[in-house]
């Protein structure tokens, strides 16, 4: 089932990934023989993309959507975005896009 919204300046939008980061994580995909975490990690950081292309009008991105991460383990629950991104769990969508190249996802705490 596919969820739609229609997002502007009268009705922002938020989206939030909550991220599982318990130990079990650690383990290894079957196929790729990379880890649960990283695989999520990229997985997210997928998703940023089209969240952002729908975003993008003419003269950039909106500046009022927001997208954040959290994560859960043993340590609570916490921001898993990185670097400037880290202030805050929910972040305008404009600011994901100013710092795509920077690693967004912590997959392990």
């Amino acid at each position: 089932m596919c969820y739609s919204v229609v997002s502007n300046r009268t009705n922002p939008m938020a989206v939030l990934f909550v991220v599982d980061q318990a130990g079990a994580m650690c383990g290894r995909m079957p196929r790729t023989g990379n880890s649960k975490a990283d695989q999520v990690a990229a997985a997210i950081n997928k998703m940023f993309a089209p969240l952002i292309a729908k975003a993008k009008k003419q003269g950039g991105v909106r500046g009022y959507d927001e997208v954040g991460a959290t994560g859960h383990g043993r340590k609570g629950v916490h921001n898993v975005l990185q670097g400037p991104l880290s202030s805050q769990i929910l972040k305008l969508i404009s600011k994901i896009s100013d710092n795509l190249g920077a690693s967004y996802a912590n997959p392990i705490e």
